[in-house]
């Protein structure tokens, strides 16, 4: 077996709706040892069912087979002949179709399939006498009477659910071409059927009078599979999200604040769970409809404007702006709403999902649409962005075991490759529609290349019965999108800024031209008047686009020029203050003339004195550096270094005049109106001091609570705490299933702690914010609770306290009096001095902390439902 294959195979089975369960088996080889995989096969092509009274022999055609050998499987060394009983089914998957399982993807190119039958006299059954029937095509939904020489005619239906095709074998007789016979099968006089329900399965007795060369009826008992009931409610379910807001933040760069890298806002979105209506009871439950529907969606650089970093603000945004009047739908159904939004929204998916035979779902069908966007590309932002979405992958923390050496294990290579074999990726019908974008992309290479609003359009990509893995599903979809961009190579190469843009140009001259000829025609049909204003706005379209084309063309090129020569001036100090001074954008003419004369000066005062200070940066890299130095460090550095200084006084001058032309290029642009209204970020980017943040709670579990035994920690809220002067203090408050604990936020050390027997919660009307608790005594809590509870405790106190209160007095001791006799043991005394304190807290985790704290108390009375 290659091992680039996998071998379907199938075996009996006793319990289930079927006979067999179908099985992969895939080899793999490493070291000379050659592992085999056996797992259960997800993706069958075809089970076959007997309903004649003897046995089917099956195979698939071979155009390539010679002399008596019908079938593939006559060629390969097995001792019979695939053969299935009567009244059984069995899974068959061609050899054929596993060969071409990894090579394509989209086709359902099935063999032809032959059926042999055993005449009705011959009492020695072998290969040679079996009776082959035509070849039957078994790629599309039919019916076909097989007419067998010396057999029974057969009838074969062909039916594929769900990318399993149902293939069934059943005897028919002249009876059935008669009308008149049809007709009394219906009245039931020639055919006796007989159901008998059990549990697992239906019993069905056939009594066929019309056989050829057969004396008498013969029973056959048919095992079907059992059908399930169809459901009883139909449930839709939708949810609709007015705005969403994504943000990935970077807390590892910096130790002082938590930065935003990334931010995703997506508008009006939409998820509907439908049923679909399929033609029968079975399909009806089969198949169920997924929906999500996208308004807007617009990704955007938090870092640009503020840390100067990169060149887009905006990564992915839509090129027709959204309405603000979105419709109502808030008296509409589910399937209402899904239409609605559907037809206003920018992105649409709908997933169509179905069970095959062996519950095993299947993609029913796929289709992904989407409206022109505009894409902008910097490779130096994605590779930023997959290092933080690197860092949110969690490390495995499993402990490697030591194995014994007789058990060997299969590697987790090879366990992966037989699961994709089996399971591959199946989807009856993927389509992808048009897709349309303007594309801008800046590469920083050896040579620094930019592409600008480069207009693409890939056309219509459409597969049906995919059956294939993940990755050759990738590779199909790359070859398509790259081969669409292979044929617009010549509008990518003319959009590159080094070159000018010359795309770009054309295309605002020819927009130009267009209005100017399209504005005064439609103006000639509506009268005079319009005429004339169509030749005015006409006139000023034409010189506005191709004002605007030849100045963004000679500004991209100036721009282009800058960047690769601060690249070949060596220099990375001045490379980042030309970036940093390159990301401010000039308002107007008089800005981009200060920002462009600026750049220049400082270009020039970097190429004189980079003379004198390359060779200091080389020799000072080289002391600092933990290599031990040559010899000849020390000289080599100064030449290096000098030879840098040498490359940036040619070319840190004509980078600072290129960039002062497009300075001033872009400042006309802005200040005119030409450069039209830029994208930006939804939202501006904040920045969190990680010294204001808030403790989490595996640190107070882990620092705090330790010397506490038993201790489980159930909530952790911020407050704050007002003290005897009314001002607040932020604190802490951590609920345990016996403490309160108070943590001072500024020392970031306990407080107090409080048992949770102590104390109460006030009752405080009109603050939704205010918590107050009352701490009480041991006497006040025994006098609060009934004296068949405490009468026990009450006795016990009064017993160990007896000789406390039996000692004598010295004889200069004044007896006490009435007041302080009673404040002295009596708990009435003592009400008024009960200590409380008062929390400020959000209304939503106020109303949460006292429904958990109120659920502890019960567990400390023994009262309520347990909380763990």
């Amino acid at each position: 077996m290659r091992q680039d294959l996998k071998g379907p195979s199938s075996v009996p089975m006793l319990d289930g709706d079927f006979d067999t369960v179908p099985l992969c088996i895939s080899g793999h080889e490493k070291k000379g040892l050659v592992y085999y995989v056996i797992r259960e096969d997800r993706s069958p092509c075809f089970v076959l069912y007997n309903h004649t009274p003897g046995p089917v022999v099956y195979g698939h055609q071979d155009n390539s087979l010679t002399g008596n050998i019908r079938i593939q499987e006559e060629t390969e060394l097995i001792l019979d002949t695939p053969t299935l009983p009567p009244g059984r089914n069995v899974f068959y998957t061609p050899s054929a179709v596993s060969k071409k399982f990894i090579g394509g993807a989209g086709s359902k190119d099935y063999p032809k399939l032959m059926f042999g039958f055993y005449p009705h006299n011959t009492e020695v059954k072998g290969k040679e006498s079996i009776v082959w029937s035509r070849a039957i095509d078994v790629n599309a939904d039919m019916e076909s009477f097989l007419p067998i020489p010396q057999c029974t005619d057969v009838k074969v239906k062909v039916r594929c659910v769900a990318m399993v095709t149902h293939i069934t074998i059943e005897p028919i007789s002249r009876a059935e071409i008669s009308a008149r016979e049809v007709r009394n099968r219906i009245k039931g006089k020639d055919t006796d059927i007989v159901i008998g329900h059990t549990e697992e399965v239906t019993h069905v007795t056939l009594t066929n009078q019309d056989l050829p060369n057969q004396e008498e009826a013969e029973k056959v008992v048919v095992r079907t599979m059992k059908k399930k009931p169809p459901p009883g409610i139909q449930l839709c379910l939708g949810a609709y999200f007015e705005h969403l807001c994504f943000i990935l933040q970077d807390e590892v760069t910096s130790t002082e604040e938590v930065s935003e890298v990334v931010q995703v806002c997506v508008d009006n979105f939409y998820f509907s769970y439908l049923p679909s209506l399929g033609k029968s009871s079975e399909d009806l439950q089969q198949h169920t409809c997924y929906s999500v529907c996208i308004g807007s969606v617009q990704i955007d650089n938090q870092m640009f404007y503020l840390q100067g970093l990169y060149d887009f603000p905006v990564l992915f945004i839509q090129q027709k702006e959204q309405t603000e009047n979105f419709p109502n739908i808030s008296r509409l159904n589910v399937i209402e709403k899904l239409a609605v939004i559907k037809s206003n929204s920018f992105a649409h998916i709908q997933l169509v999902l179905e069970s095959d035979c062996l519950n095993h779902s299947v993609v029913k069908s796929l289709e992904i649409s989407m409206h022109p966007a505009a894409v902008n590309i910097d490779d130096n932002f994605i590779y930023r962005l997959l290092k933080e979405v690197e860092g949110l992958i969690p490390v495995p923390l499993n402990i490697v075991r030591i194995k014994h050496a007789i058990v060997k294990c299969l590697p987790m290579s090879f366990k992966n490759e037989s699961k994709t074999l089996s399971s591959p990726i199946r989807i009856e019908q993927l389509c992808i529609q048009p897709v349309n974008m303007l594309l801008s992309v800046h590469a920083s290479l050896k040579l620094f290349l930019a592409s600008d609003r480069t207009p693409l359009s890939f056309g219509k990509l459409e597969k049906k019965h995919v059956c294939t893995t993940a990755h050759q599903l990738t590779r199909v979809l790359t070859m398509h999108y790259a081969s669409g961009a292979l044929f617009r190579a010549g509008i990518v190469v003319g959009s590159l800024e080094i070159l000018g843009n010359p795309t770009g140009l054309v295309r605002s001259i020819g927009t130009g031209v267009a209005d100017l000829v399209k504005m005064p025609y439609s103006g000639l049909t509506k009268g005079p008047g319009a005429f004339v204003s169509g030749i005015s706005n006409g006139m000023s379209s034409f010189v506005r686009n191709i004002s605007s084309g030849m100045i963004t063309s000679v500004t991209n090129f100036a721009s282009s020029v800058s960047r690769n020569m601060d690249i070949l001036s060596l220099d990375d100090a001045h490379q980042e203050q030309q970036e940093e001074r390159r990301h401010r954008q000039p308002a107007g003419l008089s800005s981009g003339l200060k920002q462009g004369l600026t750049g220049f000066g400082m270009s020039l005062l970097g190429a004189v004195a980079g003379l004198a200070d390359q060779p200091l940066q080389t020799v000072m890299s080289r002391q600092v550096s933990t290599e031990r130095p040559s010899r000849l460090a020390p000289a080599t550095g100064i030449v290096k270094g000098v030879g840098k200084g040498l490359v940036g006084v040619l070319t840190k001058p004509i980078g600072g005049a290129a960039e002062f032309v497009s300075q001033t290029g872009q400042g006309i642009l802005q200040g005119t109106g030409l450069a039209g209204k830029q994208p930006g970020p939804r939202y501006s980017p904040e920045f969190r001091a990680i010294n204001t943040a808030d403790n989490s709670s595996v640190k107070s579990q882990m620092k705090l609570l330790q010397s506490i035994p038993n201790a489980t920690l159930l909530m952790s809220v911020n407050a704050c705490f007002i003290d005897l002067l009314e001002s607040e203090v932020k604190v802490q408050l951590l609920l345990t299933n016996e403490l309160l604990v108070v943590i001072s936020v500024e020392d970031d050390a306990q407080q107090q702690a409080f048992s949770l027997a102590e104390l109460e919660i006030l009752n405080v009307t009109g603050d939704s914010q205010l918590l107050s608790f009352e701490l009480k005594d041991s006497h006040q809590i025994e006098e609060a609770c009934p004296k068949h509870e405490v009468n026990k405790e009450r006795v016990e106190a009064f017993i160990d306290g007896a000789l406390e209160y039996a000692q004598v007095s010295p004889p200069d001791t004044p007896p006490p009096t009435d007041s302080q006799s009673d404040s002295s043991y009596s708990p009435v005394g003592r009400v008024n001095l009960s200590p409380k304190y008062h929390f400020r807290l959000e209304p939503f985790t106020r109303s949460l902390f006292i429904e958990l704290f109120c659920m502890l108390k019960n567990k400390l009375a023994g009262k309520g439902f347990p909380v763990y």
